[in-house]
């Protein structure tokens, strides 16, 4: 169900929160089972579905001026609706009563949105008749961290209610290890690093994730090593310490060298950026054919689709019901693989960094 209402704030509300402004809004149209409380509220507004004078304002304690203008925009589905059952091709990693570990492929969403209940590892789920904690929202059951749709690897999920709180709680703890790879447009000066800058809503499109200022966003931290150094491009290991959305991709994206193959934070236009490297690697007399028939081979493979180059290759914690320690590997994708072996064929240099 589409829900969209604007208005402008009058003297009554001035000075007044977001959160509770938008709580009087008249939802008549909205079944009693699915009227918003103050939590749901403040939870649209931090995704982003809440706009003050045409920019996105996640800031649930925003005060109000008079004459801003507020608009609400987005998808309800009605309490108890399931998405159905699919056959999806998603390798299962490892598999018990408590948990359940999957190496997820590109293209396939961690769980359904409103607009869209079909094609995510939800639905696998119901198709494999997983078991699922009872209490769960069944548009998300057992899901206790997520990847973004084009990112591909490894996702544990949650059983049981159990064992999903202790995940959730093991999450919080920082007793999960989460470590990707990634290919990258150019290369950081520094072989390793520590990215800790806030993430918060981009301000106009929420699509986006952005840095912003602590006030607006939420604390961000992402270590990342340099792996392997090649002419344009870098294969990067990177660990998170916190879990926000698109971290990866908006850290790597802040300090000039985005995900390779990223829509939203600058990875794109490959054809154009190997030809500017290429160019200047002419001009510096250090071109050759085989560095120009190898990269502009790897601009045709990224620019075939919109998949990134970003793959969640470890991950480690301690089974949620023995506490027996668990790790488990995944090898990238099919593009992801064969863009490294081109590059790999390439003068290059491996650091010998490991996270």
């Amino acid at each position: 169900m589409r829900v969209h209402f604007e208005t402008t704030v009058s003297e009554v509300d001035e000075s007044g929160r977001l959160d509770a402004f938008v709580l009087k809004f008249p939802f008549v149209d909205l079944a009693g089972d699915i009227l918003p409380s103050r939590t749901t509220v403040q939870k649209w507004i931090t995704e982003g579905f809440v706009s003050v004078n045409g920019f996105v304002k996640d800031d649930k304690s925003y005060k109000l001026r008079i004459g801003d203008k507020v608009i609400i925009d987005l998808d309800i589905i009605p309490t108890g609706e399931v998405p159905p059952a699919e056959a999806l091709d998603i390798p299962i990693i490892y598999q018990d009563k408590h948990i359940l570990v999957i190496n997820k492929p590109v293209g396939i969403s961690s769980h359904p949105v409103p607009r869209d209940l079909t094609g995510t590892v939800v639905n696998f789920l119901y198709y494999k008749q997983i078991p699922v904690p009872v209490t769960s929202n069944p548009l998300r059951p057992g899901i206790v961290h997520r990847l973004d749709k084009n990112t591909s690897g490894l996702m544990v999920i949650a059983c049981t209610d159990k064992a999903a709180a202790t995940l959730i709680e093991m999450i919080k703890r920082r007793e999960v290890t989460r470590k990707y790879i990634a290919i990258l447009f150019g290369n950081p000066p520094l072989d390793s690093g520590v990215i800790e800058k806030p993430i918060g809503r981009h301000p106009i499109d929420r699509k986006k994730m952005a840095v912003t200022d602590i006030s607006r966003g939420r604390p961000a931290k992402t270590f990342y090593a340099v792996l392997t150094r090649y002419p344009g491009f870098s294969l990067v290991g990177c660990k998170l310490e916190t879990g926000r959305t698109h971290q990866i991709r908006v850290h790597m994206s802040s300090l000039g060298y985005p995900v390779v193959g990223d829509p939203l934070y600058g990875g794109r236009r490959a054809p154009e950026r190997i030809a500017r490297f290429l160019n200047n690697l002419s001009k510096k007399g250090k071109s050759s054919a085989l560095i120009d028939e190898t990269l502009t081979q790897v601009g045709e493979i990224i620019t075939a689709d919109k998949v990134h180059l970003l793959h969640a290759a470890i991950l480690s914690f301690p089974h949620p019901e023995t506490g027996e320690p668990m790790t488990f590997r995944a090898e990238p994708n099919e593009k992801f693989s064969r863009v490294r072996e081109l590059l790999d064929t390439l003068p290059h240099e491996v650091t010998g960094n490991v996270l």
